[in-house]
Order: C-alpha cells, then sequence, then structure tokens
C-alpha cells in the first residue's frame, strides 16, 4: 500500500484546479534489524494451538458431553458413551495443549482419579457400561472436583437465583472460590 507524503497543485487546460496526491515508493525488502531477530525456540507463544481453532475446542468438549450425557439417556449405551470419552478429552487436550493435559492427569494427587477414569472407559468399552460409568463418574468428580468452586462461583453470579443457589452449593460441597490450577 502507498504511503501518501504530500500533495500537488496542477493547473490543468480543461478542469481548472485539481488536487492530486504523489507518494512514495514501495518498500522492496522487509527484514528486521539484527536486534529483533530471534529464533522461533524463543518466541514466546501463549496458546498451542492458534485462536482460530477455538471453536473446535469448545465445540468438541460440548459434543463429548453431549454424547456423554445422551449415553445415559439411551440407558448406558455403550457406543454413545464411548463417543463422548474420546471427544471430551480431544476437546479439553485442545482447550490446554497435548503437555498441560497430560501433566493434569499424570499428578501424583489426581492419580487415582485418572486411574479411575480410564477404567471406566475400559470398562465401557468392553461392554460393561453401567459400572464403567459409575467408575468414570468417580474418576470424574476426583479429577474436576476441585473446579467446583470455579462453578458455583459463575452460578452464584446469575442475576436472580445466583444468591439463593451459591450458598447451597456451598455448604453441601465445601467448595472455595479459588482456582485449583
Amino acid at each position: 500500500m502507498p504511503i501518501l507524503s504530500g500533495h500537488q497543485i496542477s493547473n490543468s487546460p480543461g478542469n481548472g484546479k485539481s488536487l492530486g496526491f504523489f507518494y512514495d515508493s514501495p518498500v522492496n525488502s522487509l527484514t528486521a534489524p539484527p536486534s529483533i531477530v530471534a529464533p522461533l525456540s524463543q518466541v514466546p507463544c501463549p496458546l498451542i494451538i492458534s485462536h482460530r481453532y477455538s471453536s473446535l475446542r469448545l465445540t468438541s468438549s460440548c459434543t463429548g458431553v453431549f454424547f456423554f450425557l445422551f449415553g445415559i439417556m439411551m440407558f448406558f449405551d455403550r457406543a454413545m458413551l464411548a463417543m463422548g470419552n474420546i471427544l471430551f478429552v480431544v476437546g479439553i487436550s485442545l482447550f490446554m495443549g497435548p503437555k498441560k493435559t497430560f501433566s493434569f492427569f499424570a499428578r501424583k494427587e489426581k492419580f487415582r482419579g485418572t486411574a479411575c477414569f480410564l477404567l471406566g472407559v475400559g470398562l465401557i468399552l468392553a461392554k460393561y457400561p453401567l459400572i464403567g460409568f459409575f467408575i468414570e463418574l468417580y474418576g470424574i468428580l476426583n479429577l474436576f472436583g476441585d473446579f467446583f468452586g470455579v462453578i458455583i462461583g459463575v452460578l452464584g453470579s446469575v442475576p436472580v437465583v445466583g444468591p439463593y443457589l451459591e450458598g447451597p452449593l456451598r455448604r453441601i460441597t465445601g467448595a472455595t472460590q479459588q482456582l485449583p490450577v
């Protein structure tokens, strides 16, 4: 795109005075000074996956939860529960990135939840959906139970019913509003 640097007034015989702009020539090469150039490994990147995949992250997580709940409503349909589990784990890994997802599931204090979650998924795939569901539910509560304080805080900010929900839910769960991560 040309850079406008001034104007020129000319007299043309047909239409009187006209105002015309002239521009500087475009830059042919764009090179950064040596002080700015850094190796790719040193460039900060806050997101592992670019923001153009944000709808994919949300869609896969929500679809996983939908399939999981719909599998329960269809009397513990094995295929629906398995699809829900796969999509949910893929969505979580797209949100957090593969390294953070692995470190979340591999933490020492989350080992019981991870083991129960994986055992439940295995039992669902091995044609024991009812038993697998309850073991997996126990694993999910152990893995993501720390986030209940945040969820209750969001429910408490709902305009009309929020204050009525927040107090009893905090007493039942014993949750605080601090983030677990």
